[in-house]
């Protein structure tokens, strides 16, 4: 489930090993890159500026305090900077100073990362910021009034509210044009929000626990998505709809009430995750022909009386990558042996005591735990 998710997980499914794999990833920066870029020890409380010296008349700053005590906003904010990259993560903010985003040194900024903090509200100069692409506020007590004032930010690319008190999209989410990537995660909504149904240029798509009983037939519109987590969700079912989500890639389905494998899955599918949730693989994985990998840990099969993966799984020649962890599994299916594309097959923590003739390509991991 997320987590962030994500962890920041861009904010990126845990259940997914910690991170979606980088070459299904939409090119847009997650909060995860562009820290790793910027953040500066723990132990520093100074202002640390990088001038990018490709432009003199007008250099581009990055002002990066994560986890910082004390900051000195007056010190930031002189008029003769161009501040476009600003990271303030973990630094106990509950607010931003007053008009702090109409002072001149922003009016560059490009991406802003407060995550974990303490903000309870987004005042409106935010939306002052004509040029933010990268607003990073996950982890933080902003509701559903923030959101508002967040959508009048017209040249978002991505934002990240995981785990904040969002309970609603507010109407201006639809005119969020450039809007590429959203995280949603950890928020009370309860019902999947209809305004994301006209959010149609979306590539990413994160809504892991957020208490959502069922998908609406029009995620169909979605036509873009390519990263979709619904993970932690009580759902029971999918719309036979989401077949049409034509170039979806990577989606997770883990700790959800589904009890088989959806036959609407669109086959344009690279990587699924399914852990916490089924009894076993049904042969519905026989049409996902493009998969890759598949994630179901946690499987509980000791409810199951068919065997953990069909014979229909060798049909995925593209499948590279298995994870069936803590599954209670004694034996392994002979025709895991014979997918022909199959380079790695994680079996941590069950019961299996031998394995069929696996090929050498095959790397076998998790078997020492077992009996």
């Amino acid at each position: 489930m997320m987590t962030a998710i994500s962890g920041v997980f861009r904010s990126l499914p845990a259940g997914m090993n910690g991170s979606w794999p980088s070459v299904y990833a939409p090119s847009i920066p997650s909060e995860v890159s562009v820290k790793s870029q910027l953040d500066l020890p723990r132990s520093s409380s100074s202002v640390s500026l990088h001038t990018n010296s490709s432009d003199a008349l007008s250099p581009a700053e990055r002002v990066l305090l994560p986890y910082s005590n004390t900051i000195d906003w007056v010190e930031i904010t002189q008029p003769s900077r161009n501040i476009e990259q600003l990271n303030v993560v973990g630094s106990q903010l509950t607010s931003f100073p007053h008009d702090l985003f109409l002072k001149e040194c922003f009016r560059e900024l490009e991406s802003l990362m407060a995550s974990s903090n303490d903000l309870t509200e987004i005042k409106g100069d935010l939306a002052s910021l004509k040029k933010l692409k990268f607003l990073f506020l996950n982890k933080n007590k902003l509701s559903d009034g923030d959101f508002v004032i967040i959508c009048k930010i017209k040249a978002l690319q991505r934002l990240e509210l995981a785990s904040n008190k969002v309970s609603s999209c507010p109407p201006g989410i639809t005119s969020l044009s450039h809007l590429r990537c959203l995280n949603l995660s950890h928020n009370p909504l309860n019902t999947f929000p209809s305004q994301l149904l006209e959010c149609t240029s979306l590539i990413e798509l994160s809504l892991g626990d957020t208490n959502l009983s069922s998908i609406p037939e029009g995620i169909s519109r979605l036509a873009f998505l390519e990263i979709l987590d619904l993970s932690g969700n009580p759902l029971s079912e999918l719309p036979e709809t989401i077949r049409k989500v034509a170039h979806l890639k990577v989606l997770d389905l883990s700790a959800t009430h589904l009890s088989t494998l959806p036959e609407s899955l669109p086959k344009s599918l690279i990587h699924l995750n399914v852990s916490h949730t089924l009894k076993h693989i049904s042969p519905a994985v026989s049409q996902l022909i493009k998969l890759e990998k598949l994630v179901c840990n946690y499987m509980k099969t000791v409810y199951s009386d068919q065997p953990p993966f069909p014979q229909e799984i060798t049909h995925l020649t593209s499948l590279r990558e298995i994870s069936v962890t803590y599954s209670n599994l004694t034996t392994l299916p002979e025709c895991v042996a014979h997918i022909p594309s199959l380079r790695r097959l994680d079996l941590t923590g069950n019961l299996i005591s031998s394995l069929p003739r696996i090929p050498e390509s095959v790397e076998v991991i998790g078997l020492q735990p077992n009996s």
